[in-house]
């Protein structure tokens, strides 16, 4: 009566920022056969500032609130927090408590762990960063990163605040601006932006810089695939995704 379960390898859930035009399609390009993705998005976009404490209870209820939307009749493996808006602003056991609340029984793949355990899976000490924006934003994805075990040697910014802006930013400049922030002493090139469409060209980057490349939706992806026992190799999209 019934065929074989579909995603019969794993369930993964992504919450996305409200405005991101770009994560979803990202994922669903490596979703392996057998894998079933869903993705939410997280519906309150006054977070896009620094938090201050007030606003600390609501970002964590909200997180909360939303994965509950992934799979709410459960069999969720692993649910993992895409978001733009507090992605360097809080701390991976918060952020994994407000995602275990919503997404009960389900691993849990929060930025620092997944930003952690790339950076080790291509040997990263000293890194250069390219994002998409400026001034205390900067300086929190720059403490995030030491966080997580890696030496920021600079970092630099186009200080777009519009993410459907910095979604249209062309290949070809999401290139060459990456491999301007390059050093010599650099082990790798982060590009720091879940709105940029930079995961489908961290091949051709790697090419020219000789080291490796990684942005933020290929960690993130490739940590809930890992999460989820999912060890399949990617080609064309980074060193990281070749990795076990």
């Amino acid at each position: 009566m019934f065929e074989q379960d579909p995603y019969f390898r794993a369930r993964i859930g992504f919450i996305l920022s409200a405005t991101d035009q770009t994560f979803q399609s990202d994922a669903l390009a490596l979703q392996p056969e057998g894998v079933g993705l869903y993705f939410t998005r997280l519906a309150e976009t006054s977070f896009d500032g620094l938090l201050d404490s007030a606003d600390f209870e609501q970002a964590m209820a909200s997180v909360s609130d939303v994965a509950r939307t992934l799979l709410p009749a459960g069999g969720l493996d692993v649910a993992s927090y895409a978001g733009e808006e507090l992605i360097n602003q809080i701390t991976a056991p918060y952020l994994n408590k407000a995602l275990q609340l919503g997404a009960q029984g389900s691993l849990v793949s929060s930025c620092y762990a997944a930003t952690r355990r790339a950076l080790r899976a291509v040997d990263a000490k000293r890194i250069v960063i390219a994002t998409g924006k400026t001034g205390p934003r900067n300086q929190a994805t720059v403490d995030m990163f030491n966080a997580c075990g890696a030496e920021v040697l600079s970092i630099q910014g186009l200080n777009l605040k519009n993410q459907a802006d910095l979604g249209r930013l062309s290949h070809a400049y999401i290139r060459d601006f990456s491999l301007s922030v390059d050093r010599a002493d650099a082990d790798a090139i982060i590009i720091s932006s879940h709105a940029m469409r930079a995961m489908e060209i961290v091949d051709q980057i790697e090419q020219i810089a000789a080291k490796p490349v990684l942005c933020s939706n290929q960690i993130t992806i490739w940590d809930a695939f890992r999460c989820a026992g999912i060890s399949d190799k990617f080609q064309g999209y980074g060193s990281l995704l070749r990795c076990h």
